[in-house]
């Protein structure tokens, strides 16, 4: 990163670092010097991206991780058939296709090690997320007499 890059260009960077991070090591096996030597910045620039530090950082990039997933499970759904196999076929192909998300190691180990109301944030956007499209797509096939509705 140079002076001469934009605040939110800088800001990016330091962003997709820390979700790389984040994603092969853990919350607590991140360090805020790892994300500052990934980009490239001095440790203490990291406060100047991210005032809260490691726990800003990592609830940001997982909150946006969540968003990608509910917004491409959704495309995926609203691209399929109208079928509960097109439908499953369409999630299952979008998942393969994107990187996974350790979500038992999110519950296990990142989210007791961050503020309990942003678990709880991040918890509920994951259920959003990654749940609730597949279950609405089978009480949708359960509507249309695919599946039999076991509510």
């Amino acid at each position: 990163m140079t002076d001469s890059t934009p605040y939110s260009d800088a800001r990016e960077q330091v962003l997709a670092a820390a979700e790389r991070l984040f994603a092969v090591k853990g919350y607590a096996g991140t360090t805020l010097r790892d994300i500052a030597t990934a980009v490239g910045i001095r440790h203490a620039s990291l406060y100047h991206h991210a005032p809260g530090g490691k726990e800003e950082l990592f609830v940001e990039v997982t909150g946006r991780a969540l968003q990608r997933h509910r917004d491409g499970l959704a495309h995926a759904l609203a691209s399929a058939p109208a079928c509960l196999r097109g439908q499953l076929y369409a999630v299952a192909d979008w998942l393969l296709a994107h990187a996974p998300m350790d979500l038992i190691r999110m519950a296990h180990a990142d989210m007791p090690a961050i503020d309990a109301a942003q678990a709880d944030r991040l918890s509920l956007l994951a259920l959003e997320s990654l749940i609730l499209p597949v279950e609405a797509a089978l009480h949708a096939a359960a509507d249309r007499g695919e599946v039999a509705d076991r509510d």
